[in-house]
């Protein structure tokens, strides 16, 4: 993906799961969105890692977790949603 998105809310970025074959498949961790179209076979869906995609896998991947309870659980009380910065 050659453009820059800037800043884009967790709703765009569960846009970029896999589920649209004319989009990149897109992982956030710790806000930075990274491009994982080149690993499809992991990430596309049905694949193993493929909870991951449109989503900020951070506490997921803290926790060596592939369950879809951990993306988005709160770390601690005070924790709210992440605001995606930027893609790479």
């Amino acid at each position: 993906m050659g453009s820059q998105l800037g800043e884009i809310s967790a709703q765009e970025l569960s846009k970029y799961d896999g589920s649209n074959v004319d989009l990149p498949l897109l992982v956030a961790i710790r806000g930075k969105v990274y491009d994982v179209s080149s690993a499809s076979d992991f990430y596309g869906p049905g694949k193993s890692y493929a909870v991951f995609a449109g989503k900020d896998a951070s506490r997921a991947l803290a926790k060596m977790s592939t369950k879809a309870e951990d993306l988005w659980a709160p770390l601690c009380e005070s924790h709210k949603e992440p605001k995606i910065h930027s893609l790479t």
